[in-house]
């Protein structure tokens, strides 16, 4: 597969250096999954943010809560609100 040539407007988005090294390492392994060595971070974020359901993005973001400390007091409440479930 040839590389990309379009340029692509992009905007910056801020990441926890946790998630940043994660990030990394799924990026590397993408070429065992056949995918071309030219794809780059903006690729894979903008993957995961586009195809996501509201679902699969509450289930993940109360794991990312729990593993990072963020959900307060017993651990089921997520910070300003709560995950709703379909």
């Amino acid at each position: 597969m040839a590389p990309r040539r379009h340029k692509r407007n992009t905007s910056p988005i801020r990441i926890d250096s946790v998630a940043r090294a994660h990030l990394d390492i799924l990026k590397g392994s993408l070429e065992n999954e056949g995918l071309p060595s030219y794809v780059d971070l903006t690729d894979a974020v903008s993957a995961l943010v586009l195809f996501a359901t509201p679902q699969q993005l509450a289930g993940t973001l109360t794991a990312y809560w729990r593993a990072t400390g963020g959900l307060p007091g017993d651990d089921t409440v997520p910070p300003e609100g709560t995950v709703k479930r379909s």
